[in-house]
């Protein structure tokens, strides 16, 4: 009777400027990792993440990996300020780099009057984009037609998980 190796955790991580790609064996130990920048673009409506720059990155990089020891699960951990819009073809925005301030002084006195206080939401306002709510309303302001075809707003983790397995 053969023995199969077990199946290896792939664990893919995203920051604000970079990100990297673990593999795992079972007992928790890191076997291999791969890094790369984090590109936010400057070109299109706002600074956004390279979402198609990160996706090839990482189907070459699991290829790589693959080739060494099988992978049984992927694994995406990202910010928590960070969130895609997607429709059945994909993104209907740009995935907005979240240290980008949105809008100017009357976006954020739009979304200070929407916002719940820190006592009913258990958050405080924060800087730039690290509030997601800030985020989201800032892009339905601006973007209302694109707004208005997403048909899920994942968070960072479940919008990979989604181009990997294509459930939302």
């Amino acid at each position: 009777m053969r023995a199969f190796a077990p199946l290896l955790d792939s664990l893919i991580y995203t920051r604000s400027r970079h990100a990297k790609l673990t593999l795992i064996d079972p007992a928790g130990q890191a076997r291999a990792e791969r890094r790369t920048p984090n590109t936010v673009r400057r070109d299109g409506p706002y600074p956004h993440h390279d979402t198609e720059g990160l996706w090839d990155w990482m189907l070459a990089q699991l290829q790589e990996l693959a080739a060494l020891m099988p992978i049984g699960t992927l694994v995406p951990v990202t910010h928590g300020a960070t969130a895609a819009l997607v429709d059945e073809a994909g993104l209907v925005l740009p995935v907005l780099d979240y240290e980008h301030v949105p809008g100017d002084a009357a976006d954020l006195a739009r979304y200070q009057a929407l916002r719940p206080p820190f006592e009913e939401s258990g958050s405080p306002e924060l800087p730039a984009g690290l509030n997601l709510g800030r985020q989201l309303d800032w892009l339905q302001a601006r973007f209302p037609a694109e707004f208005a075809r997403a048909r899920h707003v994942l968070m960072y983790p479940q919008y990979w998980a989604w181009r990997f397995c294509g459930v939302a």
